[in-house]
């Protein structure tokens, strides 16, 4: 009877000790998740692990460092790795084999090197994570294990949690952001020129602003090419940076080719920008000339002009190749990024040629803003003599005798300008006699230069008469 119950109880213990090997076998040779789940419940040596980001981006490669040195993975003959990953208790997503893993070791720059989170010999573990049919950022689990060939207990196990991500909705999501900041963008330059057209006939609705070429446009209205370059740029990035911090959960350092390409869209739009102020403004007076006669409305230059899209390759009513240059190499360039950059912004690369010539273009469109025939400074120069010569012709009809009234010196003003026109005619020097003539050829050339820059606006002739009281 002794003897029979001892032989059951060494009987179950090899029974229970069977079971046991066979579990931990499981967990490097079996090809069902279950099994091998099971199986890691009794693994071997647990080893930590840093995740490389914050969270788990299913459908996209995950980085996981080992704390475990890559030399002595690689001594160790024979070893070969997997992983499972685990979307919720009930929903294991995939059992991942040895060739899908690939190891390397820690760069020495890597941040978590340079924060002593890790040593730089450390293993880096790339591993593909399936794609999740729907993940809010629920948590998840990686294990990841090492199986020596001939030995069914792991060498040893990596466990990760974090929340996993999913690219069906981090995308629509990264483009609500963008939609939201562009939405901002147009209701701020709406109270913008809000206050400053006030309600003037020219003022553009909300709706309208929305097109981008109008919510770039520059100080005359018009399309401007450089600052819709740099806003679609920004845009772009802005959308990447954001798509990156909802998948991986961290911000993505910026690659010396991105900086590059802000920096010479952002020159480019301060140079063509300060090009076009010192080109095509009117100067105060002249403006105001303008204004007081009916040319342009209260607001001025800004309450005329409208922004089109033709504009952005259009220069003096002629196709400028230059800058159709520059739309395509930054379309290109966006794709590039849209495509190549949903991973990592870090390590996007522009080839230097295609920087070059964007760079090229930049000039080339500032400096043909500079060799353009200056027709608003031509402008200018004829409303600033036009005006002296209207000064001359109210000079000379106040001085001037009204032939038809016999009125002794001094003359009074004169009442309308058909009197001032007979004063004027009336004078004692050859010279001033013509005033009103030479005042008249210049006003009528001053409205042919005014109508090419604003063909939308009427002058009229009785708004080209001089102003005598």
């Amino acid at each position: 009877m002794h003897k029979s119950l001892t032989t059951t109880l060494v009987a179950v213990c090899l029974a229970i000790g069977a079971s046991t090997a066979r579990a931990e076998e499981s967990a490097c040779e079996s090809t069902t998740v279950g099994e091998v789940l099971k199986g890691l419940a009794s693994a071997g040596r647990a080893v930590d692990a840093v995740p490389m980001t914050e969270f788990i981006a299913t459908g996209s490669d995950l980085q996981i460092i080992l704390d475990h040195p890559y030399e002595s993975i690689k001594s160790i003959e024979g070893l070969t790795f997997r992983a499972v990953v685990v979307a919720d208790p009930d929903n294991p997503l995939a059992l991942l084999l040895g060739p899908s893993i690939a190891l390397r070791q820690i760069e020495a720059d890597n941040p978590k090197v340079t924060a002593h989170r890790v040593a730089n010999t450390a293993t880096v573990a790339t591993l593909p994570v399936p794609p999740a049919r729907w993940s809010m950022w629920d948590q998840g689990t990686v294990y990841l294990f090492a199986c020596r060939r001939g030995v069914g207990k792991p060498e040893f196990v990596t466990t990760l949690k974090a929340p996993m991500s999913w690219r069906g909705f981090c995308a629509p999501l990264a483009l609500m952001i963008v939609i939201g900041v562009y939405l901002l963008s147009a209701t701020a330059v709406l109270f913008v020129d809000k206050a400053r057209r006030g309600t003037a006939a020219g003022a553009l609705r909300w709706s309208q602003y929305l097109d981008p070429v109008n919510l770039t446009a520059d100080i005359n209205r018009r399309g401007s090419l450089s600052k819709l370059q740099i806003l679609f740029f920004s845009l772009v990035v802005a959308g990447l940076l954001s798509y990156i911090v909802m998948r991986a959960g961290v911000l993505s350092d910026l690659s010396p080719s991105i900086l590059l390409l802000l920096g010479i869209s952002g020159v480019g739009a301060a140079a063509s920008k300060a090009a076009e102020v010192s080109r095509n403004r009117l100067d105060f007076e002249n403006w105001a000339w303008l204004i007081r006669k009916g040319w342009l409305p209260e607001g001025g230059l800004v309450t005329v002009g409208r922004a089109q899209w033709r504009d952005l390759v259009m220069t003096a009513d002629e196709f400028d190749v230059y800058h159709f240059q520059m739309i395509v190499f930054s379309l290109v360039v966006g794709g590039a990024l849209l495509s190549t950059g949903l991973s990592d912004l870090a390590s996007f690369k522009v080839p230097e040629t295609l920087l070059g010539v964007l760079g090229l273009s930049q000039v080339v469109y500032v400096g043909g803003m500079l060799v353009t025939p200056p027709s608003y400074r031509n402008l200018d120069d004829s409303l600033t003599k036009l005006r002296e010569l209207e000064a001359d012709f109210v000079r000379v009809a106040a001085i001037s005798l009204d032939p038809t009234s016999g009125a002794i010196q001094p003359p009074m003003p004169p009442g309308d300008l058909a009197a001032a026109k007979r004063r004027a005619e009336n004078a004692t020097s050859a010279n001033d006699r013509t005033a009103y003539s030479k005042y008249k050829d210049a006003a009528s050339n001053a409205r042919v230069m005014f109508k090419s820059l604003f063909a939308q606006r009427d002058v009229t002739d009785n708004q080209i008469e001089p102003s005598f009281v």
